[in-house]
Formats: C-alpha cells, sequence, structure tokens
C-alpha cells in the first residue's frame, strides 16, 4: 500500500518538474542554434577549405601521419586520415 507521504512527495516533484521542463531548450530549438553554427561555419570556409575536408589520406605503416601531410593539415586541406593511430598522434595533429 502507498503512504500518504509518498504520494505527497511524488506530487512536490510533480509539480516540480513541470515548472522546469518549459525553462529547458526545446529539442527543436537545440537543433536550429547547432544548424545555424554549422551555416555560419560553412560560410566563413573557402571552397578550397570545404574540398579538402572531404580529403581522406592514409598514414604510415607504423601508426604515424606522414611529415607531409603537416602542411595540408594546417591549411585546413585534410579532412581526416586513415590508419594514424593512438590517442598521441591524434592530439598531435589536432594541435597543429
Amino acid at each position: 500500500m502507498i503512504s500518504i507521504k509518498s504520494v505527497r512527495i511524488l506530487l512536490i516533484l510533480l509539480v516540480a518538474f513541470s515548472f522546469i521542463a518549459p525553462l529547458s531548450p526545446s529539442h527543436s530549438q537545440r537543433r536550429q542554434d547547432i544548424e545555424q553554427k554549422i551555416n555560419a561555419l560553412l560560410a566563413r570556409m573557402t571552397l578550397e577549405e570545404k574540398l579538402g575536408q572531404l580529403q581522406q589520406l592514409d598514414g604510415e605503416s607504423n601508426g604515424n601521419f606522414r611529415p607531409e601531410h603537416r602542411d595540408l593539415v594546417r591549411k585546413g586541406l585534410l579532412g581526416s586520415t586513415l590508419n594514424v593511430r593512438g590517442a598521441q598522434r591524434t592530439n598531435e595533429l589536432q594541435r597543429i
């Protein structure tokens, strides 16, 4: 049997959540905000940078990235790499 105290706590929580829920942005609003940020970023990118983001190059067989790819990364012309293994190597590329 449910006690009166449990019912009161449940009612208090329901009332509290009914006030809190409208304060958080809706899913559609968050999605719209994200899409606006994406569109703003794409508007700032040159065509060369956009095409560069489609480029995927292979790393070395030992898991390192190729040194000649550094310049492409600096210019924003390398979208991703294959076979570059390990967090340290990935972080190094991201810091360039």
